[in-house]
């Protein structure tokens, strides 16, 4: 993935995190305590995280999907303590990258 989409995935989990605090914050003693224009301004503020979060979210299900190497063959190369490298299912003769 690259960086600038971990900064998106990041971001929407503190996102997430910080809602989830401040929803639960509205079902406390001190919420009910305060004046009914914080109260409402919260609110909105929580409708706002909410949108933000639901369009990060969007944006990372339209992330295109991380290419899948492809497997191995595997098979021992005759005469090596070496798997080949090549595709499964390859034609033509194993390789092996020595080191």
């Amino acid at each position: 993935m690259p960086p600038y989409q971990e900064r998106v995935v990041t971001e929407k989990v503190d996102l997430d995190i910080k809602l989830t605090k401040l929803e639960s914050f509205f079902q406390t003693e001190t919420y009910a305590t305060l004046e009914v224009l914080e109260r409402v301004r919260l609110k909105a503020q929580a409708y706002h995280m909410r949108q933000y979060s639901n369009v990060l979210g969007e944006r990372i299900a339209a992330f295109p999907p991380e290419p899948v190497p492809p497997e191995e063959c595997g098979k021992q190369i005759e005469g090596s303590d070496y798997p080949c490298i090549e595709p499964k299912g390859h034609a033509g003769k194993c390789s092996w990258i020595p080191f």
